[in-house]
């Protein structure tokens, strides 16, 4: 038996949203509004809400109902406390944030923010669009380091004469540490975002074990759980993983698995126009 793990990533008043708004053409921002509709019809519907941690743990012990749901939250965007939070605590649950570590502790933006506000600011057709925001651009800029990435940003400003404008906030490490205390689960989503399985041996060995650091300086236990940057995975990044002590993994996969496998457990992508039947 498997629960529903669901996968959100911004949260943000409508008012807040903008004009063109590459978070919301991607599918990873969702109104404040729609957010509460989803834990209201969570609430209607009776669900039992886990943290993934908890998840793990009651899959281990065979106690897991169809009626079992999860909350994740990835990269850790200043919004998730300022607006998903509240209405956590309103209806009294839990959920798990996997925060990209290196923004939360440094109060900086991501590379991947710069890249979306340099495409919001120019007048692009429906093509160029989608290629900027899904298509081979966008595949080209994750496949880079993030130097790479930020060298990539730099050609693009030059290119277009745009300065990245509208850059997203994370939470810092103070919020974090807030959320632990009211009983959420904190996770490792990596330090800054890599697509793992293109890091070498060495690179990786460092991402995971700065991911680990900041965990360790947040207070968090030794039982944590981990979720796949831009959900990429491999055998040898989970038996890395076991090494480094984590008891779980998330994927971006939608699809039912019919037995747990706790390194590649399946979410679904809560995104706009998401049918909330399937919740």
């Amino acid at each position: 038996m498997n629960a529903k793990v669901l996968m959100f990533h911004r949260v943000l008043p409508k008012s807040k949203f903008g004009g063109i708004n590459a978070y919301k053409d991607r599918g990873t921002l969702i109104s404040e509004s729609f957010f509460e509709s989803i834990i209201k019809k969570i609430i209607t519907s009776k669900k039992r809400v886990l943290t993934l941690l908890d998840y793990h743990i009651l899959q281990e012990k065979n106690e897991i109902n169809s009626n079992d749901l999860v909350l994740t939250f990835d990269d850790g965007y200043k919004d998730n406390f300022e607006y998903v939070l509240p209405i956590l605590e309103k209806y009294h649950l839990k959920a798990t944030f996997y925060p990209t570590l290196k923004y939360c502790f440094e109060g900086n933006s991501s590379p991947l923010d710069a890249y979306y506000s340099i495409g919001d600011q120019l007048a692009l057709d429906l093509e160029q669009r989608q290629d900027w925001i899904t298509g081979e651009q966008k595949k080209h800029f994750l496949s880079l380091n993030y130097a790479g990435q930020k060298e990539f940003n730099h050609f693009l400003s030059k290119k277009h004469r745009k300065t990245p404008t509208n850059k997203a906030l994370y939470m810092s490490v103070e919020q974090l540490k807030q959320l632990l205390s009211l009983g959420h689960e904190i996770g490792a989503h990596s330090y800054h975002h890599p697509i793992l399985t293109q890091m070498s041996p060495e690179d990786l060995m460092e991402e995971l074990a700065r991911t680990a650091n900041c965990l360790d300086l947040l207070g968090l236990p030794r039982d944590r759980t981990f979720a796949y940057p831009d959900g990429v995975y491999s055998e040898p990044i989970i038996s890395k993983l076991k090494q480094e002590g984590y008891l779980s993994a998330c994927t971006v996969e939608a699809k039912p698995v019919h037995s747990y496998q706790p390194f590649k457990i399946p979410r679904l992508f809560i995104h706009p126009d998401y049918d909330l039947t399937a919740i």
